[in-house]
């Protein structure tokens, strides 16, 4: 099972196949503060607490733009950031995350 809780609000959703975290949360009717949806703004940023080993690998512009934040914030660089609307589970079990 697919599944992504967000600990900002304690609210979990499951994921269907190829759903982003921001997709899933807003069917749920728990929207994910968001800009682009394209992965390039960071409005989207979240902290993966857990199930990181989950996730679909970040591709190009996902990682330019957490690439960018770390240079802007370097107090982020050990932790496990990822833009929720690219981040799509891929393997079952539960991811953990905070909104920053």
């Amino acid at each position: 099972m697919h599944t992504a809780i967000n600990l900002s609000s304690s609210i979990s959703v499951y994921l269907e196949e190829n759903e982003s975290l921001c997709d899933a949360f807003d069917r749920a009717g728990e929207v994910l503060p968001h800009g682009c949806l394209a992965g390039s703004c960071g409005v989207c940023l979240i902290d993966v607490k857990q199930g990181s080993e989950l996730l679909k690998a970040p591709r190009t512009i996902e990682l330019d733009t957490l690439n960018a934040i770390k240079k802007e914030k370097p107090e982020l660089t050990n932790h496990h950031i990822r833009l929720a609307c690219k981040a799509k589970q891929i393997h079952p079990g539960e991811i953990h995350f905070e909104k920053i």
